[in-house]
């Protein structure tokens, strides 16, 4: 892709993948389980002490603390040595994208190409996945960057103060999302939310690209850290010809 003596900067993407989700919540059970017996047993071996009439309560508690702290720092520490093998490596001379798949797309800085930003907030609509853990005062920001036939979509949830940084200058293009998905009591309290059916009408009116966009990042986009994606807007600034 680019000259061996160009320095590259390595961004990796989609940190919370399949394999780590799983990997702490097993994590999780087994400190649990653990400490709960080991917890348990002790309490209960103590006599005339209050902790051996509540062993089974204290112990419970205990152990559950005891697995989310571990599973904590376990995450930590996971998301820094567990790639999804996602992310964008770019350089003096161009970018180059590893999409979910085993996809790469490449892409020179020398010709031109275009960025389509967009963005919306997470209140107003039934969330699921990454996006139910993250709070509904977050946003999404997202940016789709295509040159020829080739293209990629990065995006990343940021708290309200830093999106704005990025917002004031009008670059992002708001949409909402909530207008399109199906809301029920049912689907809000048994079923996981499913992406809405974005109208014909949507796709092919005034903000029809970002609306194409957004369905494609259903599908093809990978999530970077805030402080990733920021450093690739920044790069992306210093490239692009809008």
């Amino acid at each position: 892709m680019a000259s061996k003596e160009s320095p590259r900067t390595v961004l990796h993407a989609d940190q919370e993948h399949t394999g780590v989700r799983f990997l702490i919540l097993v994590i999780l059970v087994i400190v649990f389980l653990v400490a709960f017996l080991v917890l348990n047993n002790v309490m209960s071996n103590i006599p005339g002490s209050l902790l051996a009439e509540y062993a089974l309560f204290l112990s419970c508690t205990s152990g559950l603390v005891v697995g989310l702290v571990i599973a904590g720092i376990a995450e930590f520490i996971l998301k820094r040595t567990w790639p999804s093998g996602h992310g964008v490596v770019y350089d003096d001379v161009g970018v180059e994208v590893k999409l979910p798949g085993g996809k790469s797309v490449n892409l020179n800085w020398s010709k031109r190409f275009w960025a389509t930003k967009w963005y919306f907030s997470l209140m107003g609509y039934p969330r699921g996945g990454r996006e139910k853990r993250l709070s509904t005062r977050h946003y999404c920001l997202a940016c789709q960057v295509q040159q020829d036939e080739s293209r990629f979509i990065i995006y990343s949830y940021l708290p309200p103060q830093r999106a704005e940084e990025w917002l004031e200058d009008g670059h992002f293009q708001e949409i909402k999302p909530g207008q399109y998905y199906e809301i029920s009591l049912f689907r809000k309290w048994f079923s996981s939310p499913d992406r809405p059916e974005i109208p014909v009408s949507a796709l092919t009116g005034k903000l029809g690209s970002y609306w194409m966009a957004e369905r494609r990042r259903w599908a093809e986009g990978i999530e970077l850290t805030p402080d990733d994606f920021e450093l690739f807007l920044s790069e992306l600034g210093s490239k692009i010809v809008e």
